[in-house]
């Protein structure tokens, strides 16, 4: 969060990967970003260093699908989460935040209020 450069996913895995070498990593995605996952930055470097585990954001059933079709493209240990599905997602919070709607419901008291204390998501007053 504090690097001035982009901070990819696959440059954080690897600071973990150093920092506890012995550990297993795991990284927590929804299913909407795993069917792009081939377009990120490094995927496969991404499943060299940590499994994958993936909510269902339409069903357990297109989950699975979703798993097998990016398998078969690519190497790694993806997991479905069996949970109930939300059509929350990360990038929909982020959107509200910026956009000034809000997301009362979405998130915890606590994460709504770090989200404001550090104007996380919002426009810079330099990029309108």
């Amino acid at each position: 969060m504090n690097r001035s450069e982009i901070s990819y996913t696959v440059n954080t895995l690897g600071y973990l990967k150093e920092k506890y070498p012995n550990n297993d990593l795991f990284f927590i995605i929804g299913e909407d970003s795993l069917n792009d996952f081939d377009k990120w930055y490094k995927p496969d470097k991404i499943l060299e260093m940590c499994s994958l585990l993936v909510f269902p954001r339409k069903s357990l059933k297109s989950l699975t699908e979703t798993i097998k079709a990016v398998k078969e493209k690519m190497n790694g240990r993806i997991f479905p989460i069996s949970a109930p599905v939300f059509r929350i997602s990360s990038t929909d919070i982020r959107n509200r935040v910026k956009n000034g709607q809000t997301v009362r419901y979405m998130l915890p008291e606590n994460v709504r209020d770090y989200i404001n204390k550090y104007h996380l998501y919002k426009e810079n007053e330099n990029d309108r």
